[in-house]
């Protein structure tokens, strides 16, 4: 971790140098990325931003807008992947969206958030991979899609949320990642040494830190849950939560 950090840092710092006339933009960072940025103290002011205020990966923009005169310009567009026919389209997924884009030979850095409304995927993508994806996205696992940029509208790019009643220990962070991915309490420790663990984006390296109700727990490779509220108590003193899953 500490040389993949190191490595990261040494590539910001350069995007830092070339901002002296101009912006300069990273690729789509993910939330433990964004943290090494704004950690350095880099010494060039830093703008993230992924397409709206839900979007978890995002963009960073080195130079000052005091210094140029306008805001960043971030060079990502937002696509929509629609089905020819959603009589016969399967259900799409965030999963499915993703793979099929990553089967075209690009970087999971060039692609942000995907959201999903009505069976129509919406992506934030670098500007310079759109035209791309435009033309060659044309299937996802066994529906035909239209892909073409749209509107960045709020209304439609809402994270899908599942509603789940679960037990855990306490409001620790630790219980409640173990409750929610069925984690033993071995393998949650594990994750949290690993640095796998994020809430309301940041890392999160303390496994006893309390969740407050609204909360969002991430665990790098399996997904992300907020805690909604605690409803009640069982006869062991285990606490009732209910969570929100995003899918």
């Amino acid at each position: 971790m500490a040389e993949e950090q190191a490595l990261f840092l040494k590539r910001m710092r350069e995007l830092c140098a070339r901002a002296e006339g101009w912006y300069s933009f990273s690729d789509f960072l993910s939330p433990a990325e964004q943290s090494w940025v704004l950690a350095a103290r880099l010494p060039a002011r830093v703008t993230l931003w992924g397409g709206t205020e839900l979007c978890e990966r995002r963009m960073a923009a080195f130079g000052n807008p005091d210094d140029f005169g306008i805001p960043p310009e971030f060079p990502l567009t937002c696509l929509s992947c629609t089905p020819k026919s959603q009589k016969y389209a399967d259900p799409l997924t965030h999963r499915d969206i993703l793979g099929a884009v990553l089967s075209l030979g690009l970087d999971r850095r060039g692609i942000g958030d995907i959201f999903i409304s009505d069976n129509v995927g919406y992506l934030f993508a670098a500007e310079h991979l759109s035209p791309y994806i435009c033309e060659n996205l044309t299937r996802i696992r066994h529906t035909d899609v239209v892909c073409a940029p749209c509107e960045a509208r709020e209304d439609l790019l809402q994270p899908r949320l599942t509603e789940k009643d679960v037990v855990m220990a306490s409001r620790r962070a630790d219980a409640a990642l173990c409750a929610v991915f069925h984690l033993s309490r071995s393998d949650g420790a594990e994750k949290f040494r690993r640095g796998l663990v994020f809430r309301n984006s940041l890392p999160l390296e303390d496994p006893t830190a309390e969740l407050r109700d609204g909360d969002i727990l991430s665990l790098r490779g399996a997904g992300r849950f907020r805690l909604e509220e605690i409803t009640g108590e069982t006869g062991k003193g285990r606490l009732h939560a209910r969570i929100s899953l995003y899918g």
